[in-house]
């Protein structure tokens, strides 16, 4: 019965951090919507988004309630997983999601106001002044390198599978929902192998993003870009999450 309990609280608070992470990624959409030619970075992460969203943390609650639940120290496991995902996607927000919210409604003038460092203002500048790439580029950088690093680490302790599932996953393009995949848009394959970015201390994650991701959405143009987004916003929307079996 107090394991019954048990399970039960984690399926709660596996709702209250799936509904956090939808609000933080629809958001990301619809800044990136507002502005396209500007907040590539939004656009990504959106994509990112859909990706954790339906493929990891929505995936990690149905294993557990087809049979890890059967094990609590497992059970216990997949609670952290999914704590630590939110955990991540929280610390994004509050930084780089919360620049480029601002960066929407206020320019860069609202960026000079928010007392960040000279290089993350020298990256909101080169994108206001057209140079999108390269502000967008320090951006996608600063997440992997500053912000999540350190929660790349503690994933690895908590599961060594789970780290580069997350690399893998970045690459996929959600086939079953009718996606097509970053490999299939600029055919980076094999150039990009996600086996090469297991260790949080190597930063191979970023040098994985920086050489494969990065040029292919780039390369997508302003009107790819924009019906990717559109297609992720519609999976993040439309996703129903795992119902309750225990």
């Amino acid at each position: 019965m107090a394991y019954e309990l048990r399970c039960s609280a984690s399926y709660k608070q596996y709702l209250e951090g799936r509904q956090v992470l939808k609000e933080i990624y629809l958001e990301y959409g619809r800044i990136y919507l507002q502005n396209p030619d500007k907040q590539l970075w939004a656009g990504l992460a959106t994509h990112a988004g859909s990706v954790v969203l339906v493929e990891m943390y929505d995936e990690i609650e149905r294993q557990q309630q087809a049979f890890l639940c059967l094990d609590e120290d497992i059970s216990k496991l997949c609670d952290q997983m999914q704590s630590l995902i939110v955990t991540m996607a929280k610390a994004i927000r509050d930084d780089i999601g919360k620049q480029s919210a601002v960066f929407g409604a206020e320019g860069i003038d609202g960026i000079r106001r928010m007392g960040l460092d000279h290089d993350n203002v020298e990256a909101w500048e080169a994108i206001d002044k057209g140079e999108v790439d390269a502000g967008a580029k320090y951006l996608a950088q600063r997440e992997q390198t500053d912000v999540l690093n350190k929660y790349y680490a503690d994933m690895a302790r908590l599961s060594l599978a789970l780290a580069p599932a997350f690399s893998w996953n970045a690459k996929s393009g959600l086939e079953s929902f009718g996606c097509p995949t970053f490999v299939d848009a600029a055919g980076t394959w094999p150039f990009a192998n996600w086996m090469d970015t297991d260790s949080a201390v190597k930063n191979d994650r970023w040098k994985y993003i920086r050489d494969s991701i990065l040029p292919v959405w780039g390369g997508m143009g302003g009107d790819g870009r924009t019906d990717w987004v559109k297609q992720r916003l519609d999976i993040i929307r439309n996703s129903r999450g795992a119902n309750c079996e225990y």
